[in-house]
């Protein structure tokens, strides 16, 4: 059960990665530039 916990947190914190990234990178995308 300890196994399953840990990997599902790790599960989070790899899902809040991409989040971050991806809300970042609209923000930060010069192909946008009209």
């Amino acid at each position: 059960m300890n196994a399953v916990n840990a990997a599902s947190r790790k599960r989070s914190q790899w899902a809040s990665a991409p989040r971050i990234i991806r809300k970042k990178k609209p923000d930060y995308d010069p192909t946008v530039d009209p």
